[in-house]
């Protein structure tokens, strides 16, 4: 079977666009909508939200640390600081494009087959080209044994709309998304 070619499409925020995928299982489709509260707000908990990914387009990488730093949070009550860095330098060694960015599809991959490392094992580095950033011969030998016990069960497409949204947030306590700001 012939999939669909990435479109190299840039949402405003480094992130390339997702082309449809008849494997990617609808959120809707496991998962019944239920009664939320007009307004909900998860960040009471004193965690930081937002990593700074620099000059890089490394915003697949830095949000998809931040998800599953969520989900270990709602499941153990622990904050685990892990690898943004990690989650972006295994998104382009699958991904196939030649842009910094790279798809929120190949992210969940990322975090639900290989898993994140612990930022200590592979830090923030910025700052010295991508080229430096995304070359995984530099993190810490233990990196990959560490990510494979912060990984995910799997993931489903969120579809466009705020209620969809409202809906992955409220009963999943996080969701992958690219917003231009």
């Amino acid at each position: 079977m012939n999939y669909p070619e990435p479109i190299e499409e840039q949402l405003g925020t480094g992130a390339l666009k997702d082309t449809f995928d008849w494997r990617d299982i609808p959120l809707e489709a496991i998962q019944e909508a239920i009664a939320i509260p007009d307004i909900y707000d998860p960040r009471s908990e004193n965690k930081p939200f937002v990593s700074h990914q620099g000059r890089i387009g490394s915003c697949t990488g830095h949000s998809g640390a931040k998800v599953k730093e969520w989900q270990q949070y709602f499941e153990h009550k622990v904050w685990t600081d892990l690898s943004s860095r990690w989650v972006y330098a295994h998104n382009k060694r699958l991904d196939g494009s030649a842009s910094e960015g790279s798809y929120s599809r190949i992210t969940a991959q990322v975090i639900t087959e290989i898993g994140v490392c612990l930022e200590e094992e592979f830090p923030e580095e910025n700052d010295k080209g991508v080229t430096h950033y995304k070359n995984l011969t530099l993190a810490s030998p233990t990196a990959v044994v560490t990510a494979k016990f912060h990984t995910s069960k799997g993931y489903a497409r969120v579809n466009i709309g705020p209620e969809y949204i409202k809906q992955a947030i409220f009963q999943n306590k996080s969701c992958l998304l690219a917003v231009p700001l």
